[in-house]
């Protein structure tokens, strides 16, 4: 049973009502064209004003394999009291307004062939919200990128309505359900060479990982994947726990898995403490540890961990290990940049460490260049990913070229590597290589097709998947240690008169460029984004009053914008990078880039050539990309925004007691920050996407070690990850993100292990504006999200008028 989404706002008459005070009703039908609350006298009536719709739900109910789920709502919101609370000027228009929602449940077969029954009519499946089951869902009027992604339904969200922030931490947790009922480790101590003292979860962590290095454990049919067998006769056979087949091969060696531990339980330490405590043997002791492998021969054996981070993190680890283990006890290396020696100069290292764009560069090479000594000559000791969901994208350049890698170990670090979408974990599972679910054709019929079909009657699915993630992962949330507590705080802020007036202005704007592509059926032979609308008032949010650039203008005023995913790392291509539109230098249609990989492709230049960089299909010098400056013509202090100057006056309050970090998307925003700062005399350091490594740890060692700087201001798409933050204790997120977890991820660089300070976090929300509208968008896995980020370029066909719709409704 899949859920297909929800036919919204319907409008229905309320005839009678009960004394009950809700906007939400869960009804039934009564008769064709009428609606109740219950069966009693004294239910709540509706009549179906649209006989259009009516007749749409007595063909849906004629169809025995469909069934459906009713609910009416009003545009008015109630108090405790049962009085209306006015939430908008066009409140008082839509009072008396009641709306039906319909969401259908039905076969996977039959999805196509409604989808074409309703779209003839002139009815496109909305978002679901207010669904009471949980289960699998898809919608044949939204674009999917991935047809292998199982996306749930949340429970968590019962109604429709307006909520607060806070609920972002609601809604089931599929890794932790995955994970429920394990047996408890019993905990290793780390060797000597460690100085560190671990936790407990630590120490049971490298319990997990040292058994998983041992390779399969054949006779523990409970938690390995692949178990011995004998028959009557002595015949041997080795039976896939997973689906309960056998066969007589013994699976290929796997030894390694996923380090999934909460964001800020110290996963780095724990993985130290594994290299530290099984480190390579001789080369002919591993000859005879792997007779069967081709690969191995002393002349391309490396005793070494390949260890692949994002580039913000180099440094980060290099410290790890200088801070955690006994001078030299390891030897590491810096394998990036100009840093990049012979093969046989590296042999004599235990560590090297480099980062996925180098890693992703040298496998370009090595493809064309297969002969020539490379990382990919060597079968590593063992391979770690960092960051692991960095390759979640599995045709991504980066994906391909860390599975192309050799190892005898791989393990993958993440916090977040199920975010109700299989195929990220899929991939992981690739880099892994656990047979035989490495192979992306088997995982999607063993796994991913079981799972989407799972019920309540019929759970296979999610026993395949949770038998494989338990195998493979170690998993523990943040109540296994005691942390400072953390305070989460919403400012809700009210624009001035003069920003609700230009916030206004320019959602009429929007309205009318979307309304005029639904009109022309967005057949205009360009791209339409209506993200790129959005975006523009998310910005009036952050900016108040402020001009935005002239090419900005001229972007959002004709409505067109390209959506695409960067060709090298697979992340999606989002104006925040350049605090703007995409420079015209990059032709993004035939080769798009992120501002990530462009910075990381210069460091990987040869550095006897030109100083310019010029991407592959490209003719445009990126020398002549750079990123808009803030000027005093542009931005007046003296009409700073609602929200920066509500910030300011929160360090201000602060600065003497407690350090703190801002976090924003938009280099332009930190640009308003900077100049207030530095207007009010108030210190501060920065770190953002535009700076090199050597700057990045300039400015995080001043706000460590520099006493009079009380401010550090952090770009999320290079502060999200990795990073340690905990010399503050204050922690200002000043707009709302499409996803949840990316908000999180950065929170948690400030609440984490070495944290001795309670911790509060302060979220800005501009009231009645869009802001709101994201916090209802982050609970819906599907539509807006998958509609304006796909897996590729939008095309013409795929924006339909079921999605622009929906566009335009959040701007109502």
């Amino acid at each position: 049973m899949l859920l297909w989404d929800v036919l919204n706002n319907i409008v229905v008459k309320k005839l009678c009502s009960s004394e009950i005070h809700s906007n939400f009703i869960p009804v039934k039908f009564r008769s064709p064209n009428h609606l109740s609350s219950g069966d009693d006298d004294h239910s709540t009536t509706f009549d179906i004003s649209d006989f259009a719709a009516a007749q749409i739900l007595k063909d849906l109910a004629s169809v025995p394999e469909v069934t459906t789920q009713l609910y009416c709502h009003s545009q008015v919101e109630f108090n405790h009291s049962g009085h209306s609370r006015q939430m908008s000027k066009r409140s008082d228009k839509l009072r008396g307004l009641w709306f039906l929602n319909v969401i259908i449940f039905g076969p996977d077969r039959f999805v196509e062939k409604i989808g074409e029954y309703l779209s003839i009519r002139k009815m496109y499946l909305q978002d679901t919200l207010g669904c009471e089951r949980c289960v699998p869902y898809r919608n044949p009027h939204a674009m999917t990128p991935d047809t292998e992604e199982v996306v749930m339904t949340d429970l968590s969200i019962l109604a429709p309505g307006y909520h607060d922030i806070e609920e972002l931490k609601s809604g089931p947790d599929l890794l932790a359900q995955l994970m429920e009922g394990g047996t408890p480790l019993r905990e290793t101590e780390a060797p000597k060479i460690v100085e560190t003292s671990l936790f407990r979860h630590q120490k049971q962590a490298l319990t997990f990982m040292l058994r998983r290095e041992e390779g399969w454990n054949f006779d523990d049919t409970a938690s390995d994947i692949w178990s011995l067998r004998s028959d009557t006769s002595g015949r041997l056979s080795y039976v896939n726990n997973v689906t309960g087949c056998s066969t007589c091969e013994a699976p290929p060696e796997f030894r390694g898995g996923l380090l999934a531990d909460d964001m800020g339980l110290g996963k780095t330490l724990s993985m130290i403490s594994l290299v530290a405590s099984n480190q390579a043997c001789l080369d002919y002791e591993l000859m005879q540890a792997y007779p069967r492998s081709l690969e191995l021969s002393p002349s391309n054996t490396s005793k070494a961990t390949l260890l692949i981070v994002p580039p913000a993190l180099i440094q980060v680890w290099e410290h790890q290990f200088r801070l955690h283990l006994v001078p030299r006890a390891l030897a590491c290396y810096i394998y990036h940049g100009h840093n990049k020696k012979s093969i046989d100069f590296l042999r004599q290292f235990d560590v090297v460490i480099t980062t996925y764009h180098t890693i992703a560069a040298i496998w370009k090479h090595h493809s064309a260049h297969q002969d020539d000594e490379s990382l990919y000559s060597l079968t590593w000791h063992r391979i770690v990913l960092d960051e692991a969901h960095i390759i979640k994208n599995p045709q991504s350049q980066l994906a391909r070229a860390c599975c192309a890698l050799k190892a005898t170990r791989r393990w993958a670090i993440t916090g977040t590597p199920i975010q109700n979408k299989l195929v990220d974990f899929a991939s992981i599972v690739k880099f892994l290589r656990v047979h035989p679910y490495s192979d992306t054709k088997t995982f999607g019929e063993e796994i991913t097709t079981p799972f989407k079909n799972s019920s309540s009657i019929d759970a296979k699915g999610f026993l395949r998947l949770k038998t494989l993630v338990r195998a493979i992962t170690i998993s523990r949330t943040k109540t296994v240690i005691e942390l400072p507590s953390r305070v989460d705080e919403i400012h809700h802020l009210h624009f001035t008169p003069a920003e609700r007036e230009k916030y206004e202005a320019e959602k009429v704007r929007a309205r009318v460029l979307i309304e005029r592509a639904i009109s022309s059926g967005n057949q205009n032979g360009k791209i339409f984004n209506g993200l790129s609308l959005l975006n523009r008032l998310r910005l009036i949010c952050n900016h108040g009053i402020l001009q935005l650039t002239s090419t900005t203008d001229h972007v959002v005023s004709q409505g067109i914008e390209v959506v695409a995913c960067c060709s090298m790392c697979g992340d999606y291509l989002q104006e925040e990078v350049f605090g703007g539109p995409f420079p015209s230098g990059i032709d993004i249609q035939r080769q798009p880039f992120c501002e990530q990989c462009i910075l990381q492709e210069r460091d990987n230049c040869d550095p006897s050539s030109s100083n310019t960089l010029k991407l592959p299909g490209t003719t445009e010098d990126l020398g002549s990309v750079t990123l808009p400056t803030v000027t005093d013509t542009e931005f007046s202090i003296k009409y700073m925004s609602t929200k920066i100057n509500a910030l300011l006056a929160d360090l201000q309050k602060y600065k003497n007691a407690e350090k703190s970090v801002v976090f924003s998307y938009w280099t332009k925003t930190l640009d308003l920050v900077q100049m207030m700062l530095s207007d009010q005399g108030i210190r501060y350091t920065r770190i953002d996407g535009t700076m090199p490594l050597s700057r990045r740890n300039e400015a995080l060692g001043a706000f460590k070690n520099e006493d009079t700087v009380r401010v550090i201001l952090v770009s999320v798409t290079c502060g999200g990850a990795g990073l340690d933050l905990t010399t503050g204790s204050r922690a200002y997120l000043l707009e709302p993100h499409w996803n949840p977890m990316i908000e999180e991820q950065a929170l948690c660089r400030v609440h984490r292990i070495s944290q001795k300070r309670k911790v509060t976090t302060i979220r800005y929300l501009m009231h009645n504006s869009f802001e709101e509208q994201i916090v209802e968008l982050q609970k819906r896995k599907k539509m807006l999200a998958d509609a304006t980020f796909s897996q590729s370029c939008i095309s013409e066909a795929g924006v339909d008028v079921g999605i622009l719709k929906h566009l335009r409704s959040v701007l109502e």
